[in-house]
């Protein structure tokens, strides 16, 4: 906070106020004779009459500082907006992993013990020619796999966790 009350005060200072109100008005009177570019010529006759302010101890000019102090808020400024970009990508990245609630898949059928079942064989069929990939046969991640990929038996977990799957599916279908 102090970076910006520094700033405040600089520009607020009256010697610089009145040099910068001067050559504002030379600009707005001329900008069409320099083709709305402001002058080197004049930027240094700017710079000129800050250095008549003083020197610091180290050896610079109140500019000099300022101009750091410029650069100082500048790169704060450009990490924060790093630090955002890099974030909310980070978010666009983990948002894969988030399930879909509109398609929650039945878990009952791939922990239990038996056999998985195959939903619409005979439509199966017909597009398994079209498509060796087939967009029902999906990973856990929801990536398509091939049909002979997918197991046809289920995890062999234990009767209770199928049961506890079979009651989250019966009431995720009562709350849609």
């Amino acid at each position: 906070m102090d970076k910006f009350k520094l700033f405040t005060q600089f520009m607020m200072d009256e010697y610089v106020k009145s040099k910068l109100l001067i050559h504002r008005r030379w600009f707005e009177k001329h900008k069409n004779d320099v083709n709305n570019e402001y002058p080197y010529e004049k930027a240094v006759e700017f710079n000129d009459e800050i250095a008549q302010l003083g020197i610091t101890e180290d050896g610079q000019t109140f500019i000099d500082k300022f101009r750091l102090l410029i650069t100082e808020i500048g790169n704060a400024m450009g990490f924060i907006r790093m630090e955002r970009s890099a974030s909310l990508h980070y978010c666009a990245n983990a948002i894969k992993f988030v399930p879909d609630v509109r398609d929650v898949p039945k878990f009952a059928k791939w922990v239990g013990h038996d056999e998985i079942e195959e939903e619409d064989e005979e439509e199966e069929d017909e597009e398994e020619e079209e498509d060796e990939l087939d967009s029902r046969h999906t990973d856990d991640m929801g990536k398509r796999r091939r049909r002979e990929a997918l197991p046809t038996k289920g995890a062999g977990l234990s009767d209770s966790t199928w049961c506890s799957s079979t009651k989250r599916e019966n009431l995720n279908e009562t709350t849609r």
